[in-house]
């Protein structure tokens, strides 16, 4: 998992960290190495990543500044690729240290060469980096040409590409350029393929699943689509639980089925199924988003679950959230 100067979750990826000590298993390559065994023996592997996450911090911005390794790594590829001038592995790694070092005009023509081929052997997980990347790297530039830029979109869906980083980056892309129908389309797009995805290069989707959920959300506040405002909120509220806005417009929407306004019954059911509530954060955040919206009786039944000094607390406390 690697993490940013700020220890937040930048992205996910799946790499070899733990292996036997084996003579011949060696790195190949002077600059991103990988693992082979030198007989020609197959090599095995077991996924961990669901029982193991190491925290990587070697990608943040920082840590390539101080040490100058972009500026190494830039200088190593370009003579790999003197020798070789058709290594399309070594033109996607190319990209990715030019992006790294924001140089994105450079990093796109080693995108574009890195692709240029479609017939080329290239492992699918750095085809998908290659294009997912391409993407990103328009969209960081405000590259406005949707024709151009879904041109890129369409030959990374017909190489083969499967990374939802694909589809992520479209959204943000079309987000950017204020068109709601085709942002929802491919958000949505890079959810069902994240939620299926088994490949091992790094996604930046799942460093922002909260931002992806939050805005789903509220696009279908927006089109008044209930039962996808109860979807997106609840995955939004299990990434980040404390939203008063995402949660006062779910409220709004529960209070208003039969009955609920007076007993509150479905809605406290609901609720004791995303939040803890012997904790008294959760309550006390409850409390007062009930009342904001105002949902007197769930109020009231969250407070019965209240000891008297959290009922202190909590009168004393005004707005807390």
């Amino acid at each position: 998992m690697n993490l940013d100067d700020s220890g937040n979750h930048m992205n996910t990826g799946v790499q070899y960290r733990i292996f036997r000590n084996i003579p011949k298993l060696r790195y190949r390559n002077r600059i991103h190495e990988y693992l082979d065994l030198s007989d020609g023996r197959r090599l095995f592997s077991y996924d961990a990543a669901e029982t193991l996450a190491i925290f990587h911090t070697g990608y943040a911005s920082s840590v390539f500044t101080g040490k100058n390794k972009e500026e190494r790594n830039i200088y190593m590829i370009k003579k790999e690729l003197e020798e070789n001038p058709k290594n399309y592995m070594m033109w996607s790694y190319l990209g990715d240290s030019l992006l790294s070092d924001k140089q994105f005009e450079e990093a796109e023509e080693a995108y574009r060469r890195a692709t240029e081929n479609p017939s080329a052997v290239v492992e699918i997980d750095r085809k998908n980096l290659s294009f997912a990347y391409w993407l990103k790297t328009k969209y960081i530039r405000n590259f406005d040409n949707e024709e151009e830029f879904m041109a890129v979109y369409q030959k990374a869906k017909d190489c083969g590409c499967n990374t939802p980083d694909v589809d992520y980056w479209a959204g943000r892309w079309f987000g950017r350029q204020g068109d709601d129908r085709k942002t929802k389309l491919h958000f949505e797009q890079a959810l069902r393929m994240f939620e299926e995805y088994k490949g091992n290069d790094p996604l930046d989707i799942s460093g922002q699943l909260s931002f992806i959920y939050n805005w789903l959300f509220f696009s279908c506040v927006k089109e008044n689509l209930a039962s996808e405002i109860i979807r997106y909120g609840v995955l939004a509220l299990r990434v980040e639980p404390y939203q008063p806005s995402i949660l006062k417009e779910i409220l709004l929407l529960l209070k208003g089925e039969p009955g609920e306004e007076k007993t509150a019954t479905a809605t406290f059911g609901f609720l004791s199924k995303l939040y803890d509530l012997s904790s008294f954060k959760n309550k006390a955040f409850l409390i007062k988003i009930s009342e904001r919206v105002p949902f007197p009786a769930l109020e009231e039944k969250i407070y019965h679950l209240l000891s008297d000094e959290e009922r202190e607390f909590v009168a004393e406390a005004g707005d807390i959230f």
